[in-house]
């Protein structure tokens, strides 16, 4: 729960509000977004999060680079 600590604080607000449109009762209402919030966050952590520190920290990721040079994976 700690690694998608960062990606909660970021969606959980969006949650709330996206799930308040929808008019559940109250005690579901907070299910369904701790829910959500929990599953939305780890998708982000594992598909961006996580990749992303990966490259910058262990290596092609250099910033003077265009993009298309940084993310080119067939060698010229």
């Amino acid at each position: 729960m700690g690694e998608i600590n960062f990606s909660f604080y970021m969606v959980h607000y969006l949650v709330v509000n996206y799930v308040g449109l929808l008019g559940f009762g109250s005690m579901v209402q907070h299910l369904v977004t701790l829910t959500g919030s929990i599953l939305l966050s780890s998708v982000i952590y594992l598909m961006y999060e996580e990749p992303m520190r990966k490259k910058i920290r262990f290596g092609d990721f250099n910033p003077k680079r265009p993009i298309e040079q940084q993310y080119n994976t067939v060698s010229p």
